[in-house]
């Protein structure tokens, strides 16, 4: 049996769910292409709506996609999807969530029982402005195993589409805490907390890691705040490689993988 038509209403209430301010007043957000949205049917998360796909897409699945999305899912032509999606080149299915309950924020300190969410590795962004390397940190801090990834206030939006576009669905696992980096320095004294520069650090790839550590990426264009790096005990640097080199930085996804994995690498042979 076809789905029932995505109404004209419905398409300019997604279509206006590509906006931040729109998106947080409805809480609601979009995930968008075949994988990302086959990860949320698998994961079943209370925060799923309902799918949005083509009448071509849905005639193309199995009985078994059709039972999982029986009752939550509308269909659209080609040309809608253009409009409501935010890819240059837009998908034929996406999902719609509801937000998540709100977390704390940088207002709430960290209580003794949250203890957890500093253990081991973790990383802070400090005002990462690029959706896109926001949702590839998401990636790597899922693929490490992070308990939190956390964000200052300023960061880009976690629910922008091209985020969630990138993050390839580790929104769905990893959580996430928008919190003051000097408020969690002064819940927790004792956490080491280092900070990337693009020179004149520890070197990342052989220095000595304490085992819970708070890694903070700093903005693509300014890196790490002065306002922020009274919070810091040290700093590392990933080194160049010993032939002339003429890229001016790494960016922050990338530096944040090679530091995991540097970090895994170092503290799993202590």
């Amino acid at each position: 049996m076809t789905p029932p038509p995505l109404t004209r209403n419905q398409a300019k209430h997604l279509r206006a769910l590509r906006g931040r301010k729109y998106r947080h007043a409805q809480r609601q957000f979009l995930a968008e292409g075949e994988t990302i949205v086959a990860e949320i049917l698998a994961a079943s998360p209370q925060e799923f709506r309902y799918v949005v796909c083509t009448p071509e897409y849905f005639a193309r699945q199995s009985s078994e996609v059709h039972d999982q999305i029986r009752g939550a899912v509308f269909v659209c032509d080609t040309e809608t999807f253009q409009r409501i999606s935010s890819l240059d080149t837009p998908p034929a299915i996406l999902a719609v969530l509801d937000m998540p309950a709100a977390t704390p924020t940088n207002s709430t300190p960290l209580s003794s029982e949250q203890a957890s969410l500093v253990t081991g590795l973790n990383l802070y962004l400090d005002g990462i402005r690029d959706p896109g390397n926001l949702g590839a940190i998401l990636r790597v801090a899922d693929w490490f195993g992070h308990s939190t990834l956390f964000l200052s206030d300023d960061c880009v939006d976690l629910y922008n589409p091209k985020a969630i576009q990138a993050s390839m669905g580790a929104f769905l696992r990893l959580p996430t805490r928008t919190e003051s980096l000097l408020a969690l320095r002064a819940a927790h004294p004792q956490l080491s907390i280092v900070g990337t520069r693009i020179e004149g650090g520890n070197n990342a790839l052989s220095c000595t890691w304490q085992r819970d550590t708070l890694l903070v990426i700093g903005s693509e264009s300014h890196g790490i705040r002065e306002s922020q790096q009274g919070a810091l005990n040290d700093w590392l640097s990933i080194p160049r490689g010993p032939h002339r080199c003429g890229a001016e930085s790494l960016n922050a996804a990338v530096a944040s993988g090679i530091c995991c994995a540097a970090y895994v690498a170092r503290v799993r042979s202590d």
